[in-house]
């Protein structure tokens, strides 16, 4: 059966370099941090009217044309704040009931720690981040990711699940890719298991085939950086990340 031309199947060792003996033929290309953040921040897949993309609904928004976005809290200056440190949410509900219980937390607070969260909280509120910018902070251990609790505990039961000691979680199918805005294929990394669902649900029908054929599998963000600045990808620039529906959803009406 011919596939969509949106939908390539592939094998999970088309992703990784292969192990040889002896000196590789050709070695895989990496990239630099700056590199690496840029390919975080953007948004890589083509819009879904243009290209008939029958699942993807995260290229209809515009205020985040060019960001994965998620979300912090950030004071009258703009900048990540939070105590101990600043926290980066996938999902803004979580981020908007993270500002209320801070702001309720302090109502009760008494001189010196009064002060200080009357600080760190004056003018204090939700703002979407790019995800490259983020993990920058992260990564330097100035902040920490907050995941969705649901993928969190979805993903326990997926491959690569026992591995997330603390990172935050991408979900992907490696039979399944997009083409770029310049028609180059993608390989979708989703920062919500909810999209990578509906995702796999859609192109197993296109493709005529049962859902568990297309097998979903986890990776972190630390670890796919990991890979993209190692060589250990044949392709570093083919990684895709996906925004949540609720993170496009909340930029649109943030405009």
């Amino acid at each position: 059966m011919r596939l969509p031309h949106t939908l390539v199947q592939l094998t999970a060792t088309c992703l990784l370099a292969p192990r040889r003996c002896g000196p590789p033929l050709m070695e895989n290309p990496s990239m630099d941090w700056s590199e690496v953040q840029a390919e975080l921040d953007k948004v890589s897949i083509v819009r879904a009217r243009r290209a008939r993309v029958p699942w993807v609904y995260v290229q209809h928004y515009s205020y985040y044309d060019y960001q994965v976005p998620v979300f912090a809290l950030v004071n009258a200056g703009q900048e990540p704040c939070g105590l101990p440190v600043p926290k980066f949410f996938i999902d803004p509900a979580d981020a908007e009931a993270a500002l209320a219980s801070d702001l309720s937390a302090s109502r009760g607070l008494k001189g010196a720690e009064a002060a200080l969260a009357a600080d760190v909280l004056s003018g204090v509120r939700v703002q979407p981040v790019g995800l490259g910018s983020a993990f920058n902070l992260v990564r330097q251990e100035k902040a920490l990711f907050v995941p969705q609790a649901f993928d969190l505990r979805a993903a326990e039961g997926l491959e690569g699940g026992e591995q997330i000691e603390g990172g935050l979680p991408l979900i992907g199918c490696y039979q399944m890719r997009l083409p770029s805005k310049e028609g180059k294929p993608m390989t979708p990394l989703f920062l919500g298991m909810a999209e990578a669902k509906t995702a796999r649900a859609r192109a197993a029908e296109a493709m005529g085939m049962p859902v568990e054929e297309l097998p979903l599998v986890i990776v972190t963000l630390q670890k796919m950086v990991e890979l993209m600045m190692d060589g250990q990808l044949r392709d570093p620039r083919a990684m895709a990340f996906v925004p949540t529906r609720r993170a496009v959803d909340y930029c649109n009406q943030a405009r």
